[in-house]
């Protein structure tokens, strides 16, 4: 991703150097600055929260209760939840294994789950800064920026799988070219933390073989390396699926797909994501089984349907209603692009205190001329870095495929929020495109500001008050959406 045409030195696109940042230059010792600042802004909002030592953050409630209770059963030899059927992808599971080993108690898992979050985190703001310091003068600051965002904040509140994948595709990034093996490796625990990863992984070998001699044997052994590390996932879910079909070959309508990649949930979510009625997840449209409403149960018949054939089915919704298909499409596309919204620290500066905190996703403000600010900046910021060709080529080509995967799912912020770091990138460089130059040495001071906001906010323990759809026991259903507010509400 070396760009090797020199830009003019007055623009705000101008790199510091034509190289990338090499190993035991200046951005080593400003990486361990950028990693230990990371650490004590995400340690400052975790100490602070009272979800601690809980699976979940207060502003995101993602699949975290999931992976974490199934790496529990796993370790303790307890039967799986969905008869250990692989509706979710493995790695978040594995990573949380050797937890349950070192640590036994739930509290303790529960906030080491999190300080490892933490530090996922932090490592990704530091191979974003190693990325970017030879191509863009502000890596330094964005770096030390990228933390402070609330939407990050709220991100590494909670178990999740978006936190490992995108640290997984940032050191994709950072490596290039330069060792096939290791990238073959990586892009296959990537898929294994988002199955949707092999989709995008594919079609880039197919590319790079067929349009780039210079890269294909590289591309092979990355190819061949990448499916190798995918067998245990692939493996581990046909044993899963193999062994349901013998346990209830009798009950079936007909036997599930044993060979899938990674996870089965694609054809179900794939059919929710079209007939549902409402934009966000939901399962309205899946009848539950007599007696079990929360369960996924593939002996039922609509169940089972929605999961065998649950391609053609969201295909014959599109096609049956096209123009729906494309209003939908549009409308969680501007809904993904909701993550722009996001302020910063944990008060969301400049957003109003109140949130909605969407099914199996992080919250967000409803604050539409923020959102309007941070979209005409990113905009502009793609026309300051239109000489770096290559590196808004490779962040539109991650946005278009997360945005993709929303058009066909549901739009998760929580998926939006795996490119973030790229769309800072395109805000910091229209902010700096606007800033005048004398002005824009004062960087540090916004930053201790900001800083000081969030370390208020913590130390301040706000009363913060949850309202949303309860159950027959009055507890808030944490799968629907749940508004949260400071100091008002029930």
């Amino acid at each position: 991703m070396v760009v090797r045409r020199k830009p003019k030195q007055d623009t705000p696109s101008a790199p510091e150097s034509g190289k990338p940042a090499q190993p035991g230059g200046p951005e080593s010792g400003r990486s361990w600055w950028v990693l230990l600042w990371a650490v004590l802004v995400h340690g400052v909002a975790l100490a602070a929260s009272p979800l601690a030592a809980t699976p979940v953050g207060l502003f995101f409630f993602g699949d975290g209760v999931i992976y974490l209770e199934q790496a529990r059963r796993l370790v303790v030899g307890e039967p799986l939840m969905m008869a250990g059927l692989p509706l979710q992808p493995p790695l978040p599971i594995w990573l949380a294994t050797p937890l349950w080993w070192l640590f036994g108690e739930p509290a303790a898992v529960f906030l080491a789950a999190k300080l490892v979050t933490v530090a996922m985190s932090a490592a990704t703001g530091v191979l974003l800064y190693r990325l970017l310091a030879g191509r863009v003068p502000f890596a330094l600051p964005l770096a030390l920026f990228l933390p402070l965002g609330f939407g990050e904040l709220a991100l590494a509140s909670a178990w999740s799988a978006e936190v490992p994948y995108r640290l997984l595709l940032v050191a994709l990034l950072w490596l290039g070219w330069r060792r096939p093996v290791v990238s073959g490796l990586l892009h296959g625990l990537a898929a294994s933390a988002r199955p949707e990863h092999l989709g995008l992984a594919l079609a880039l070998a197919v590319f790079f073989l067929w349009r780039r001699p210079a890269r294909r044997r590289a591309a092979l052994i990355t190819l061949a390396v990448g499916l190798v590390a995918l067998l245990p996932a692939v493996l581990s879910a046909h044993s899963a699926l193999a062994s349901y079909n013998r346990a209830h070959v009798g009950e079936l309508p007909s036997p599930l797909p044993e060979w899938v990649p990674v996870s089965f949930g694609g054809p179900l979510n794939f059919a929710l994501g079209q007939r549902e009625e409402e934009l966000f997840f939901a399962r309205r449209t899946l009848p539950p089984p007599p007696g079990r409403p929360a369960e996924l149960d593939p002996t039922w018949a609509p169940h089972h349907e929605a999961i065998v054939r649950g391609w053609r089915l969201g295909l014959a919704e599109i096609a049956a209603r096209p123009g729906r298909f494309l209003a939908r499409g549009a409308a969680k596309v501007w809904a993904s692009l909701g993550a722009l919204g996001h302020g910063w620290t944990l008060r969301d500066l400049p957003n109003p205190p109140e949130w909605v905190r969407l099914p199996v996703d992080v919250a967000s403000a409803r604050s539409p001329l923020w959102l309007w600010l941070s979209l005409g900046l990113a905009a502009l910021g793609t026309w300051v870095l239109r000489r770096q060709r290559q590196l808004l080529a490779v962040g539109a080509l991650l946005l278009g495929y997360r945005l993709l995967v929303a058009v066909a799912f549901f739009p998760y912020l929580r998926s939006t929020m795996i490119v973030w770091p790229f769309l800072l990138l395109l805000v910091a460089a229209g902010t700096v495109a606007l800033v005048p130059q004398r002005l824009r040495r004062f960087w540090p001071w916004v930053l201790a500001a900001l800083a000081l906001v969030h370390l208020g906010m913590a130390l301040a323990e706000p009363d913060y008050r949850l309202s949303g759809e309860r159950d027959d026991a009055g507890e808030i259903i944490d799968d629907r959406p749940v508004t949260i507010r400071i100091g008002e509400g029930p």
